[in-house]
């Protein structure tokens, strides 16, 4: 796609008023690529949302997760629109949506609609919302035949500062930051990392050789999960994650349009520059000078940079080390590109497949109790892990954060803390309001979680669709319709609710209530 798209093809912003861009495409998003980008509705639900273009609706999607409510809109261009994290459809489309809810008995739907809805550009289609998972925002996307996302700042006049961060070079002798100011003493052999967001062009040149380029026009959806291989994530916000432009062998992620496997530079100076274009077309230069100097032989088995706060160190040909002088062992266990590796600890059992990792990787293990600990957190991984356990639920741990795995098995797309426990407590609910417009529960459950497809809520004796917030855990049911919906009119009402956790405790409430 030719970077000077966006002076062609300019759409109207899908939101009703100006609005600023709060995460760009294809950001990292630890386990996928972010394959649209975000609209700020500063923090408030309910703003217009308008189609970019003439079209129909080919699909609408409503769930608790991900997404959340989304529309599907195809153009007379043939690009498919994605509306996403609507609080709720334009009218007729919300009655669609509500009438199959109630023919299915379910609040999750996918609907390929056979008499497509049309719609006009400019015209009202949604309102924004926090559907689905995240803060009130509106997410957009731009697909062709939904295989493929494109870069929707090529159709839109937006406007977005550049945030360029740096250029780290990463070597087994350790890890080096380029400063514009100073010439950097570095090895002759090294890959590059570069922290930069809000771009679609980024080249990298050494003495006017171009040895890496990044453009972020397209993203396959087949290549979505490469977002793993493509960056380093050390926790924190998703921007500030570094990226790698050489170091690829076989797997390249879809991004990266030219790379090498390794940069080797002959000793002294060269120069080093940064080209990045920004989501306007502006071109930016970073400009370094760095002065190689032989540091004599380096060891095959590189130092990973996310192993440095645990001082972990790789001999050479060894699998399995222990590590001495700490509280508690701490193992290294490398994973063989093209082998199958299965690592058995006190209870659990991981299996990594062969080609679970692009190249060959080395992940720390320890463990203490019933908590095992898999460093990095966040590893190069192209296919997930097979987790079991005999002990109990598996589950993961952040900080305070504590999330649900599976019952006794799991595929693992991070690493990090993982426990084993018993959840034998049922979820909690509680009423908090009651009209005629709405109702509205509380949900608690302290550690599997609620398993959202397991909600049935009753209101004298038939089944409504409640809208579960899993961020808040709040269930609401709201009356939209006086034809289709159950009415909350003044009067003896009998309210059923049956929920499950994930590890399938169940609790009925039943309550019957007076509205004056």
């Amino acid at each position: 796609m030719s970077f000077l798209f966006w002076l062609i093809i300019t759409l109207p912003l899908p939101l009703a008023h100006n609005s600023r861009l709060t995460s760009a495409f294809a950001e990292n998003r630890i386990t996928r690529f972010h394959m649209g980008v975000d609209f700020s509705t500063n923090h408030r639900d309910g703003i217009p949302v308008v189609a970019v273009e003439d079209g129909e609706v080919v699909r609408i999607k409503s769930s608790f997760f991900g997404l959340g409510k989304v529309l599907y809109v195809k153009g007379k261009s043939r690009n498919i629109y994605v509306y996403a994290h609507l609080e709720r459809f334009r009218k007729d489309l919300e009655r669609l949506v509500r009438s199959l809810q109630y023919k299915n008995k379910r609040f999750f739907l996918d609907h390929f609609p056979e008499q497509k809805p049309k719609v006009k550009k400019g015209e009202i289609i949604g309102y924004s919302g926090e559907s689905g998972a995240g803060p009130p925002h509106l997410h957009f996307e731009i697909r062709r035949n939904m295989d493929i996302a494109f870069n929707p700042a090529f159709y839109f006049n937006v406007n977005h500062n550049l945030k360029f961060k740096g250029v780290r070079l990463l070597s087994p002798l350790g890890i080096f930051d380029l400063r514009e100011e100073d010439t950097t003493k570095i090895p002759e052999r090294f890959n590059i990392l570069v922290k930069c967001s809000y771009f679609v062009h980024l080249k990298i040149v050494i003495d006017n050789d171009t040895v890496a380029v990044v453009e972020l026009d397209s993203i396959p959806y087949s290549k979505n999960s490469l977002a793993q291989i493509f960056y380093l994530y050390e926790g924190g916000r998703y921007s500030d994650s570094y990226f790698r432009l050489t170091g690829y062998k076989d797997i390249i992620p879809p991004v990266v349009k030219k790379t090498i496997p390794e940069v080797k530079l002959a000793t002294g100076v060269h120069r080093f520059t940064v080209i990045v274009m920004d989501l306007q077309g502006r071109e930016y230069f970073f400009n370094y000078s760095v002065k190689v100097e032989r540091k004599g032989l380096i060891p095959t088995i590189p130092k990973d940079p996310l192993f440095t706060e645990y001082g972990v160190i790789f001999p050479d040909g060894s699998i399995f080390n222990q590590k001495t002088g700490t509280k508690d062992d701490i193992y290294i266990l490398k994973i063989e590109k093209d082998k199958s590796t299965e690592l058995v600890l006190p209870g659990l059992k991981l299996k990594f497949s062969e080609g679970s990792f692009p190249w060959d990787f080395w992940i720390g293990v320890k463990w203490k109790g019933d908590t095992v600990t898999l460093f990095p957190a966040y590893p190069p991984l192209v296919e997930p892990i097979q987790l079991t356990s005999s002990l109990g639920e598996i589950y993961a741990r952040n900080g305070n954060k504590v999330s649900f795995l599976g019952i006794k098995e799991a595929k693992l797309k991070t690493l990090g803390k993982i426990f084993y426990a018993r959840d034998s407590l049922p979820p909690e609910v509680k009423l908090l309001h009651i009209s005629q417009k709405k109702i509205i529960f509380s949900l608690k459950d302290n550690l599997s979680g609620i398993l959202a497809d397991s909600i049935k809520l009753y209101i004298d004796g038939r089944w409504v669709p409640a809208e579960y917030d899993i961020d808040n855990n709040i269930l609401t049911y709201s009356v939209l319709f006086s034809d289709l919906d159950p009415q909350l009119y003044k009067g003896k009402h009998d309210i059923n609710l049956k929920i499950m956790d994930r590890a399938y405790n169940k609790t009925i409430f039943h309550r019957t209530i007076w509205l004056k």
